[in-house]
């Protein structure tokens, strides 16, 4: 039996823009930490400008602490900033061990017998 998943609403389609734009800073995020711990000072201060865009970051955030130590030619302190934020997105997940889980989710607003199915894989 087939089963077509997409979005029936433009609510839905706003939360599919929001996934695609997580999905593309997350994997910013891992182009940045490969770069870090590749040694690789100028591919990282490139991907963190793309990272960062047009966002106002706090200076004293430890994305803030990154971003400086990048735009001083620390790697050694971008390699250490990095691995603060990458413990704290550790700790904010419940201290998981990176096991993914599913969860179906039915958006209760859609008309009766109509679903749309929310893939929430960490």
């Amino acid at each position: 039996m087939g089963m077509r998943i997409g979005a029936s609403s433009p609510a839905a389609a706003g939360q599919g823009n929001s996934v695609s734009a997580w999905h593309q800073r997350q994997q910013s995020f891992n182009e940045l930490n490969s770069a870090l711990q590749s040694g690789n000072l100028s591919g990282a201060q490139q991907t963190f400008s793309k990272l960062a865009g047009s966002s106002n970051i706090q200076g004293d955030s430890a994305l803030g602490q990154l971003g400086q130590a990048l735009q001083n030619g620390d790697l050694a302190g971008a390699q250490k900033a990095a691995q603060a934020i990458q413990e704290r997105r550790g700790s904010q997940a419940g201290g998981s061990t990176g096991q993914a889980t599913a969860t179906a989710v039915q958006v209760s607003s859609n008309p009766p017998g109509v679903g749309t199915l929310i893939d929430t894989t960490a």
